[in-house]
């Protein structure tokens, strides 16, 4: 939340520079109903290597936790000039989701050894998913060309996104020798709970077309370099939590139709719209796995695994999500 602070500091202080022109700022409010779709992928690799073989014998795990809630969506606009005439705008809104993902948590396994082409799959599950998800964006704007038709303006925000997760059940098959062995388990049983919190602060470029006069084209490009990814599974069945630490970059995309037909200019007026936004995030870094119990799956029954971790695991982090949206507000 550090990074959330600093950047409403600084957006604050350069759109609150000096004083707006006379007719003062202008503030827009309204909601969103979204439907989203997508998913968080986790993927981790471990490796060992085996002297007596000398051979290198790696498992991989990959976690699939589906983004496709229905939300709801709160958002104001300030727009106001600098004193030079220059616009600038402030935007801010937060999301909730209002039922569960809509799919199931899918988890793989693999075997492989590096610099071989033998790579097999010898897990698959699916499980239940209930989910929790709260998401935060706020942005600062300046336009830096205008034209009667359309305008350009540069962008800088910050978006922060908690999603959380419940798995019931196991569903799935296990490889034993070359036959698949199928079976259901833990029915309505938690077995499972994560927990990923995105920071992205981006910058980039939008674009205000009129086609005419009470309607309104939006479109938004941004990019973020330096995207942190933290997430926190708890394998409740295994006594062992994995917490990872990841970055990378994300690609923000967004396309809005706004209609006002009372708007003018003065007054409260009313506005419809629909749109679309995207994300797509590719992140790296490190896992830790704890165990804060014995765990059961461990071949040797004498071992205890309570307090030992393993840290230092090579883990991806990627996500891409999806969001359509309709629109209702007023302008105050």
């Amino acid at each position: 939340m550090r990074m959330c602070c600093a950047v409403a500091i600084v957006l604050i202080a350069v759109l609150t520079m000096g004083t707006v022109t006379d007719a003062g700022p202008k503030i827009s409010v309204g909601v969103d109903g979204v439907r989203g779709f997508g998913y968080t992928d986790y993927s981790i690799l471990v490796c060992e290597y085996i002297p007596e073989y000398m051979y290198t014998f790696c498992a991989e795990s990959e976690l699939e936790f589906p983004i496709n809630p229905f939300m709801a969506r709160l958002f104001m606009d300030v727009d106001g000039a600098f004193p030079g005439g220059t616009p600038w705008g402030l935007h801010v809104d937060v999301a909730k989701n209002i039922n569960d993902p809509g799919g199931p948590m899918k988890d793989s396994d693999w075997f492989s050894s590096p610099g071989s082409e033998i790579r097999t799959q010898f897990s698959y599950t699916e499980s239940d998913a209930q989910l929790g998800a709260w998401f935060l964006d706020f942005n600062g704007r300046v336009v830096f060309y205008r034209h009667p038709r359309f305008s350009l303006e540069g962008i800088l925000g910050y978006k922060y996104q908690k999603l959380t997760y419940e798995m019931f059940g196991v569903d799935g098959w296990v490889l034993y020798g070359n036959e698949r062995m199928y079976y259901t388990e833990y029915e309505g049983i938690n077995v499972l709970d994560y927990e990923i919190t995105y920071s992205i602060p981006y910058v980039g470029m939008g674009t205000h077309i009129h086609p005419a006069q009470t309607w309104v084209i939006y479109t938004e490009l941004s990019y973020s370099p330096k995207t942190s990814a933290k997430d926190l599974d708890d394998h409740l069945l295994r006594f062992k939590t994995s917490e990872s630490d990841c970055s990378g970059k994300s690609l923000i995309g967004v396309l809005d139709f706004t209609w006002a037909p009372s708007h003018d200019g003065e007054g409260l007026s009313w506005f419809i719209g629909i749109g679309g936004d995207f994300i797509y995030t590719t992140t790296e870094g490190l896992q830790t796995q704890s165990w804060y119990g014995d765990d059961p799956i461990t071949p040797d029954p004498e071992d205890d695994e309570t307090g030992t971790s393993l840290p230092n695991i090579d883990t991806d982090i990627k996500r891409w999500s999806q969001e359509v949206y309709v629109r209702v507000g007023a302008n105050l």
